[in-house]
């Protein structure tokens, strides 16, 4: 081989190798800034919400900002379901709610609702629940509901020992999740008299 061709190839051999680095350079930049859009909009995407009960109205929220008054509603539409429960309806209210119940509690939630929705129906309960407050912990996500429950049996009123009806505290944990409006993560009923 003459230096002449052996020059040639060199040189050509170069101009594709620098060629190959350029190509992996370009690649490499468009991969980096394909992961980093990838990832902003993944962490700041909008959530659209939807109500669990019948409005017409959709909700757009992002960076967890919840709004006070959708929060009220979910809070009375919960405490409806939950206290509000005759025993010719608990299965039923049962089945509405059991859609909102986040999947990680969600056997023990049921398993506590079927106890309290046997009750009902075995003992032929009728229970009213009249809010008195709702407070909104948006930073904890937990709704915390204070009323004043009634409960009859064959048309009586049950009361405790003051002649006075049951106060009772109901705690919801939600999260936002899935593009549902709010996930029930935990739900309890405290009797405060």
């Amino acid at each position: 081989m003459d230096k002449e061709t052996y020059d040639n190839e060199m040189d050509e051999n170069k101009y594709k190798y620098s060629k190959q680095v350029f190509i992996n350079i370009t690649q490499l930049i468009v991969i980096i800034v394909l992961t980093v859009a990838v990832i902003y909009f993944s962490m700041n995407q909008k959530i659209v919400l939807k109500s669990p009960y019948s409005t017409n109205k959709d909700e757009i929220i992002s960076d967890g900002n919840e709004d006070p008054e959708r929060l009220n509603q979910f809070a009375y539409y919960i405490s409806s379901l939950t206290q509000n429960i005759t025993y010719a309806n608990a299965n039923e209210q049962l089945q509405k709610l059991l859609p909102l119940i986040e999947s990680q509690n969600f056997d023990e939630v049921k398993k506590n609702l079927k106890l309290e929705a046997t009750y009902i129906i075995r003992n032929k309960i009728t229970q009213i629940f009249y809010v008195s407050k709702v407070d909104i912990d948006s930073a904890n996500k937990v709704i915390t509901i204070k009323g004043i429950r009634e409960r009859r049996v064959s048309g009586e009123t049950l009361k405790t020992n003051n002649n006075d009806y049951e106060t009772v505290i109901l705690k919801i944990e939600y999260l936002v999740k899935y593009g549902t409006y709010f996930r029930i993560k935990n739900l309890g009923v405290e009797k405060t008299k």
